[in-house]
């Protein structure tokens, strides 16, 4: 019979929770540059704000009348957004 209990981690042997993953993202000392479509049904734009939140140096851009492959729906936008956010001073 398989396991129920969530995975350890493996620094610690102590089981992880979706929780304490999303903690460690506290941890992440760079800049993020977190990208979704408004109406994408896969990863919804709460979750990118989550996300963004949840990094200290991040930058959320929703990209309006798109889904989960809005970097092709967008991507001369995209595009420019990213080469913005890799030139930017940390």
């Amino acid at each position: 019979m398989p396991s129920t209990s969530p995975p350890a981690s493996p620094e610690t042997d102590v089981p992880t929770t979706a929780g304490t993953q999303l903690q460690r993202l506290s941890a992440i000392g760079v800049p993020v540059f977190v990208a979704n479509g408004d109406s994408d049904p896969m990863i919804l734009p709460y979750y990118s704000y989550l996300l963004a939140g949840l990094i200290r140096h991040a930058r959320v851009k929703i990209y309006p009348d798109s889904a989960h492959g809005f970097l092709f729906q967008h991507d001369a936008e995209f595009a420019a957004d990213v080469e913005a956010f890799l030139g930017a001073p940390d």
